[in-house]
């Protein structure tokens, strides 16, 4: 079993990870439907590799709560369950790297996928580089403001624990809840 780690990629900012690209950064109406629908069919292929306790929702806001739970892999790459959504219903297009790769495949690499051992480590150092071809920024908010403020009131109070991290962290993640705040005092 392969020990040597996937590349991760389609893991969305949220307060608990704040340096991973916004979704937003990434949408592209004009890609051709039948590439988006070739990505789309390889992605769903992926083969279960962690299942997390929670259902991920869409950073988008359409208001989805249900996107998966479990992070897939085609044995080189990782990516969550839930990424087809945001090809599907926003339009978003993958980084040119992701495309040449599912196109490489003459067909899913099943076996490989197989191969790797449960916990494998992902390693997410590219995908934090990445920043999409659009300027805009999501709102960030889960498209439901009760959803919203018991997310507000649980971080003010210091429910929520975010763990060691850097300055630049703390500071999109305060920017963030500012924008969740001025969503709602309208």
């Amino acid at each position: 079993m392969s020990s040597k780690p996937l590349l991760g990629f389609g893991f969305w900012r949220s307060l608990a990870e704040p340096l991973l690209p916004d979704p937003a950064w990434f949408v592209d109406a004009h890609w051709a439907a039948s590439e988006r629908q070739m990505v789309l069919a390889y992605l769903r292929q992926g083969r279960p590799l962690q299942q997390w306790m929670g259902q991920s929702w869409c950073r988008l806001g359409c208001g989805n709560t249900t996107l998966g739970s479990a992070d897939l892999t085609d044995g080189t790459y990782c990516w969550p369950e839930g990424l087809a959504h945001y090809l599907e219903q926003h339009q978003l297009r993958l980084p040119a790297e992701i495309i040449h790769h599912i196109r490489a495949q003459s067909a899913f690499p099943s076996a490989q996928a197989q191969a790797i051992a449960p916990y494998c480590p992902v390693d997410n150092r590219w995908w934090l580089t990445q920043r999409g071809w659009l300027d805009a920024a999501s709102d960030f908010s889960t498209g439901s403001a009760a959803s919203d403020q018991d997310l507000l009131r649980r971080h003010e109070r210091n429910l929520l624990d975010y763990g060691p991290e850097s300055e630049e962290a703390q500071q999109i993640r305060r920017q963030l809840l500012e924008n969740i705040r001025r969503k709602w005092q309208q």
